[in-house]
């Protein structure tokens, strides 16, 4: 394959190295188990958890009473389990019949609730396949644990209704709440490198009710000759109504070596308007955003430097969008570079390079939450096997990055995780390490003093 090159060119580029911190600034409140067993693949195309992946947003679920949880235990059976936001408290499960006969690691489930209806609606095992999702009646998410069972559930679709129309070709199912509370299910069709990217809506008013799936990115355009592509979306976020879209490109599914470029949009109408940086519209009224559409990369990225797709992404008090993102230093490097690159209020975009302690290829896609009480940006990250959290203050112009806690525990290479809207708690979703195919699934659940000071002085290197 024609080797692509492409001229990178950093905005606001600056260096950063950072020394291992003794205080701490976050510490365990409690760790959960929430299985012993979920399973783990071993020796195949696309190995590791079944269950927790980076590009997985919603593994878990957390709402102002309970936290919900989905994975494939030891025999690859779905399950969902749900506990009290209260420490200390049990774990209901219930397994569902359906078995995901294909090991691959892409093919995690995913949960999501309704804040209008407290539904519970599941997507799962997808891999470029034919959508599987289960969707609860309305109150299902506060029964009492006595009632958290199967019968809560009708049987498996692979439509969303009232349309009876299969969804095909789908991968990367993720739940985000919208604008008025509605509940957003966003998924790429079609393949890595040629595919396009849809959202859709439920209403649980009048009646439950899902939208006809909007195509937002296409696959057209093109880019040193080749003619498709897909999108690969950070985390996505929504803040006071509005959705904030990151991604990159890529050109094929041999690898991330045609990966290329961070883009942006934003759209204050459940996905159906969207907006570039500068404020112009570049989807919806008839338009679907694409390779050429006007300003929608933000930092250009040469293939060359063979950026990581599904990366993390927040936004803070000030609607500064937020990713941390992994390419390499050079052209043709290794990609063991991390660079917090985040929209500023004038609307330029600034990056700045990280010198993180352990960074290597093993840690992965890091994850990124902010406390918008008192904006603080937290980096969740796995080095060498261990939860480690970065963080960085607004107060500071986000200049500087502590490292303020590392578990002494060894999990995999990814996770996901939810923060409070206090900004107090932390929750991590983890799968411990190993070489066996099952391994315990934990709920780790972090407490956070934001209002303090971060522990510790960086060494800054101009």
């Amino acid at each position: 394959m024609m080797m692509m090159m492409k001229k990178i060119i950093f905005f606001g580029l600056s260096l950063f190295s950072y020394v291992h911190l003794s205080a701490q600034s976050a510490s365990i409140s409690e760790r959960s188990e929430i299985i012993s067993d979920a399973y783990v693949a071993q020796g195949v195309d696309f190995p590791g958890s079944l269950t927790v992946q980076g590009f997985s947003q919603c593994g878990i679920w957390v709402t102002s009473n309970y936290i919900f949880a989905t994975y494939w235990d030891v025999d690859r059976r779905l399950t969902l389990a749900r506990r009290s936001t209260a420490f200390g408290s049990s774990w209901v499960r219930m397994r569902f019949p359906d078995v995901q006969n294909s090991i691959d690691s892409h093919c995690t489930p995913t949960v999501g609730v309704s804040p209008q209806d407290n539904s519970i609606h599941l997507a799962y095992g997808h891999h470029v396949t034919t959508l599987r999702y289960r969707q609860s009646g309305a109150g299902a998410a506060t029964v009492a644990d006595a009632d958290f069972n199967g019968t809560l559930f009708p049987p498996m679709k692979n439509y969303l209704p009232p349309s009876t129309t299969s969804i095909t070709q789908l991968t990367y199912p993720n739940f985000v709440v919208g604008k008025d509370s509605n509940l957003l299910l966003f998924y790429r069709k079609g393949g890595s490198g040629d595919g396009d990217t849809y959202v859709a809506e439920y209403s649980a008013f009048p009646m439950p009710t899902w939208s006809t799936p909007t195509q937002i990115i296409n696959r057209t355009g093109s880019y040193m000759g080749n003619t498709s592509r897909s999108a690969y979306p950070n985390d996505i976020r929504c803040k006071d109504g509005v959705l904030y879209l990151t991604w990159c490109w890529r050109e094929s599914s041999s690898s991330i070596s045609t990966n290329h470029d961070l883009c942006y949009a934003r759209s204050a109408d459940n996905g159906q308007t969207w907006y570039n940086s500068a404020g112009t519209q570049v989807g919806g009224g008839g338009m679907i955003m694409n390779l050429n559409s006007s300003g929608l990369v933000v930092k250009p990225i040469s293939n060359a430097y063979s950026e990581t797709n599904n990366q993390g992404e927040t936004v803070d008090n000030e609607n500064r969008v937020h990713t941390f993102l992994r390419y390499a230093k050079v052209a043709g490097g290794d990609t063991d570079t991390y660079y917090h690159v985040w929209r500023s209020t004038a609307g330029t975009w600034v990056t700045k390079q990280l010198t993180l302690p352990g960074a290597t290829n093993s840690l992965g896609r890091p994850k990124l939450y902010c406390d918008v009480v008192n904006d603080v940006l937290y980096a969740v990250c796995i080095v060498s096997g261990k939860i480690t959290i970065f963080a960085s203050k607004s107060s500071e112009t986000y200049a500087k990055w502590y490292q303020i806690f590392t578990d002494t525990v060894n999990y995999g290479s990814d996770s996901n995780g939810y923060i409070t809207n206090a900004g107090n708690l932390l929750y991590v979703y983890a799968h411990r390490a190993t070489s066996s195919n099952s391994s315990e699934l934990d709920l780790v659940k972090i407490s956070l003093n934001p209002s303090g000071s971060l522990a510790g002085k960086p060494i800054v290197a101009q």
